[in-house]
């Protein structure tokens, strides 16, 4: 337990430095830049946001669980996982130009798209190389990139908001691209002075059958990521298809407190998932009775942290973004309640993955998403971001029972 501990607190520093810094650029724009700019802001980030699972399409995970199977063989599996990495990155560029050709965008999102597509390229390498760093469990390392990369951004921002009062989007989407190619330099070099440079000599090999294999395991991982960021995301895109830029901008003040607070499972899945794997791998037993320790204490947070922001709602909302954005609070009130559902499926949806179950994380994810749209498409007209909110509600809680489900068939099997 000391060692998850040490992990989750390294990954909880990075992840808290990056999600505040992206909550601080945020309120920023929701104040600087108003209602209708923190709408197209969002859509765009949303929007992206979906199409960047193709630059990846799962092979981190699988190139994370590979290596903490077979430390032995990392730099084999390290440069095979990279060469497939640059393939998806190149399928990203392709995808993204097309839809920026063929589809037609909302006007003033349109023209930062291509901008903030650049961004994911440079921060899709850098997380990346930090999959080698959380296998030989250097958080520390990663925390370091990741926290330089985001202080930078949000100094800059800050710098050009209040020092000399000019301040766009424009300007927010080049400084992203600026500090993560930052960040990727500092990867580099922490990958070549730690583990290139001590492993000169060691023959490796691009072996074509294995890296079928990891393509046909990163494509079940990929589609379900894919799905899964659309049912976390297509809210915000179906409301700037749909809606008006303010209320994209209304729910979306809401849903950037609900991602800061997600995190927290996030953080404890990503600090155990190395060690789970290994021991799914060497004692069975062992994995069982420590994900059930972790199931504990995330049941227990989520009833602490879902209370405590009903609760709140209206003032964490008139704290941090102002009258304008009253509307807000009851988006954040029925999203603080899904935290009830959302801890722990973060647990089981992993442990599926642990136990080499994409497929069936696959299948869930995609009935999820689809019952995402569909409510989506029926909720939105009518009830605008407070159907969206109730959509993402509903969606929680039904993945939540689906990994219940299937989580408990596999231990079943594991005890016999």
């Amino acid at each position: 337990m000391k060692k998850y501990l040490i992990n989750f607190s390294w990954l909880s520093l990075g992840e808290l430095i990056s999600k505040l810094s992206a909550l601080v650029i945020i309120v920023i724009i929701a104040r600087k830049l108003g209602v209708e700019n923190l709408g197209i802001f969002n859509f765009v980030l949303s929007f992206v946001g979906i199409l960047a699972v193709f630059a990846d399409f799962g092979s981190t995970g699988i190139f994370i669980r590979e290596g903490s199977k077979e430390k032995k063989d990392v730099k084999n599996i390290f440069y095979n996982f990279l060469l497939l990495k640059i393939i998806f990155l190149i399928v990203f560029i392709f995808i993204v130009f097309a839809v920026n050709i063929f589809i037609p965008l909302p006007v003033k999102a349109g023209k930062y798209i291509l901008l903030y597509a650049l961004f994911i390229i440079f921060d899709g390498f850098v997380s990346f190389t930090c999959g080698l760093f959380r296998i030989y469990e250097k958080f520390h390392l990663e925390t370091i990139i990741k926290s330089a990369s985001k202080i930078l951004l949000v100094t800059t921002v800050i710098f050009f908001t209040f020092l000399i009062n000019q301040i766009d989007l424009l300007k927010i989407y080049n400084i992203y691209i600026i500090s993560s190619l930052i960040g990727l330099v500092l990867s580099i070099y922490f990958v070549h002075s730690l583990f290139i440079k001590n492993t000169y000599g060691r023959k490796f090999s691009f072996d074509l059958p294995r890296i079928k294999r990891y393509f046909s395991e990163s494509i079940f991982l990929g589609l379900s990521s894919f799905l899964w960021q659309i049912y976390y995301r297509v809210d915000i895109v179906m409301l700037g298809f749909m809606k008006s830029d303010r209320d994209v901008g209304i729910y979306s003040a809401a849903y950037n407190i609900f991602q800061v607070i997600n995190i927290f499972p996030a953080l404890v899945i990503s600090s155990v998932y190395p060690r789970f794997s290994n021991l799914f791998a060497l004692n069975k037993k062992k994995f069982k009775r420590e994900s059930f320790k972790i199931l504990k204490y995330l049941v227990l947070a989520s009833l602490v942290i879902a209370i405590f922001g009903i609760v709140f709602s209206r003032s964490i909302i008139s704290v941090i973004f102002g009258p304008e954005y009253q509307a807000s609070i009851i988006v954040l009130s029925i999203l603080f309640i899904a935290f009830l559902f959302l801890f722990p499926a973060h647990l089981f949806s992993n442990s599926l993955i642990i136990m080499e179950s994409t497929k069936l994380v696959t299948v869930i994810t995609f009935l999820s998403a689809l019952f995402n749209v569909i409510a989506n498409y029926i909720l939105i007209p009518i009830y605008s971001y407070n159907g969206a909110a109730i959509t993402t509600l509903a969606t929680e809680f039904l993945v939540f029972v689906l990994c219940l489900i299937f989580f408990i068939k596999n231990y079943k099997k594991i005890n016999n």
